[in-house]
């Protein structure tokens, strides 16, 4: 997971999420499954409210096997 980092604060409503994973696996975030390029990349803009927040990423790849990731962030608007 390249973006949004561990603990980063966000300025926005509004946060892209982006990285790389297996290309034949399937990719959730907080139960959305997200598209996955040819190449392992995705990218997805999501609506989050202010304050703390947890995003959970799951990953399952082709022998059923799931990864999940929590990653916290910090929504600021306007700051």
């Amino acid at each position: 997971l390249d973006s949004p980092g561990e603990n980063q604060t966000v300025t926005s409503l509004i946060v892209e999420v982006r990285g790389k994973t297996d290309p034949n696996a399937t990719l959730t975030i907080d139960n959305e499954q997200i598209p996955i390029d040819a190449d392992g990349s995705f990218q997805k803009k999501i609506s989050v409210f202010p304050g703390r927040r947890s995003l959970i990423f799951q990953v399952e790849n082709k022998f059923g096997r799931i990864t999940t990731l929590k990653r916290s962030i910090n929504v600021v608007p306007g700051n």
